[in-house]
């Protein structure tokens, strides 16, 4: 399903692979949350991450979205850092 996900995504977005996802970005559609998501595949640092997905997309005048990576577990641990 991740794999699908991200071809998905890939098909009408701009992507940019990070060490611990993907940010997709589409300008042309800033509102679209399909278009302007991230996958955290990766939790190490997960406070630089949040904070790199939050920076790029405030850079290019985006709300900073994050969509599940259907890692077990990733909500839990996770969401209290999304929440603030």
């Amino acid at each position: 399903i991740k794999s699908f996900e991200i071809e998905f995504a890939k098909s009408f977005s701009n992507c940019v692979e990070k060490p611990y996802g993907v940010i997709f970005y589409n300008l042309g559609n800033i509102i679209s949350y399909d278009s302007n998501h991230a996958f955290i595949l990766d939790e190490k640092n997960i406070d630089l991450v949040l904070n790199d997905i939050e920076t790029f997309y405030i850079s290019k005048g985006i709300s900073p979205r994050i969509y599940s990576s259907m890692i077990d577990g990733q909500l839990n641990r996770i969401g209290k850092k999304l929440l603030s």
